[in-house]
């Protein structure tokens, strides 16, 4: 017989990252994901048509990938958001 499902979902606590980064917040859109590491960084992942991963082209990552536009210190990635 099949399992019942869970009575609550485990929390992601310190998703370990190549590089050593642990993530602190995970957001699922449709056909992409965005993680945010314990020091602000932003990386995506997925389907990067129309350039929803934020890397500046369209193409698709199958890995998390830096998003190098909130490196230079002007706005903070910490809070982003994965829409469908």
């Amino acid at each position: 017989s099949p399992r019942p499902w869970p009575k609550a979902w485990p929390k992601v606590r310190g998703l370990l990252l190549a590089g050593d980064w642990v993530v602190r917040q995970v957001s699922c859109g449709y056909r992409h994901t965005a993680l945010v590491t314990t020091t602000g960084l932003l990386l995506t992942c997925g389907h990067g048509e129309t350039g929803r991963l934020g890397h500046g082209d369209e193409k698709s990552r199958h890995f998390p990938t830096v998003v190098r536009y909130f490196l230079g210190g002007g706005s903070s990635g910490a809070g982003g958001a994965a829409g469908g």
